[in-house]
């Protein structure tokens, strides 16, 4: 997960836009995550498909988040 960019927005006081570039490998799976809880995020698939078991698949997600916003996704801890 690389982040593409981030920006406040301009007229939303205390809000940012940052989007993240996501890279998954054929037939990878990730573990549960949580999301940072002031987050809206949408995301974008740009190449493959989310259920591809057969083909790379790669995604932009945007996040609409407060400009302190810490850890945009943590993973769950394993029991």
């Amino acid at each position: 997960m690389a982040e593409a960019f981030s920006h406040a927005i301009t007229n939303t006081p205390g809000k940012s836009l940052v989007a993240v570039e996501v890279n998954y490998k054929r037939g990878e799976k990730l573990p549960p995550y949580r999301h940072t809880k002031s987050a809206f995020i949408m995301a974008y698939v740009v190449s493959g498909a989310m259920r591809s078991q057969t083909e790379r698949t790669n995604l932009l997600a945007a996040f609409v988040v407060n400009i302190k916003h810490g850890t945009l996704t943590a993973f769950d801890r394993q029991v």
